[in-house]
This record gives structure tokens, sequence and C-alpha cells, in this order.
């Protein structure tokens, strides 16, 4: 029985590195679709990535399945060895790494304001 408990954490850690893996390969795909004009553009759809998994994953879980509430946020506690974070955070920076990748974003190409998206050349 001990080798289940030392396993557990394990199989979390090698699942989350798979599904960040696949994420990579969905954003380097993707964001050629997407073409973010800077890199603000592509952490925008990261944000949004990040944001609608952990609306489906609280909403679904919560009124579809009927997952506790403590059940789902103990999904986010890092100190008993949960690497959820580790996909949420390459969610986010996987567009930008692939628009940069793709080329479709330079180093300094960044547009602080709506008024000057709309008129960049």
């Amino acid at each position: 029985m001990a080798d289940a408990g030392v396993r557990r954490p394990v199989a979390h850690l090698v699942s989350a590195a798979i599904l960040s893996a696949i994420v990579v390969a969905v954003a380097w795909a993707a964001i050629v679709w997407l073409h973010p004009h800077s890199a603000n553009e592509a952490l925008l759809i990261g944000d949004e990535w990040v944001l609608l998994t952990i609306a489906f994953e609280f909403l679904a879980g919560y009124y579809l399945f009927g997952t506790p509430w403590q059940t789902l946020l103990a999904q986010y506690d890092v100190a008993q060895g949960q690497p959820w974070e580790l996909v949420l955070v390459t969610m986010l920076v996987a567009p930008v790494a692939a628009a940069f990748g793709h080329h479709l974003v330079r180093r300094g190409r960044t547009i602080s304001s709506a008024r000057k998206a709309r008129f960049r050349r």
C-alpha cells in the first residue's frame, strides 16, 4: 500500500507534463491561425486559455459532476504536490513562445493601447 502513495504524486507530475506538451503542440499549430500582431496579443490569448480552463474546471466540476469545492481547490495546492499550476503557466506562455518561434512577433514590438492597435502597419 505504501507504493501507491508514492506513485500518485509521480503520476500527477507525469500527467501534467504530458498535458503541458499537448498545450505547447496546440499553441504551435494554432498560433499561425490566431496570428497575434504583438507579444501582448499572444499573451492575451494565453490569458484567455487559462481563464476559460479555470472557469470550465470549477463550473463543470461543481455543477455537472458534483465535485465539492474543497476537492476542486485542493488541485491547486502545490504544497501537497499538485502540479496543475505547471499546466496553467504553460497555457499562459505557450502562445507567446509559439508566436516568437514562428516569427510572428519580434522583440520590442508591443502595443500599449487600442488606438495604436487600430493604426499599426
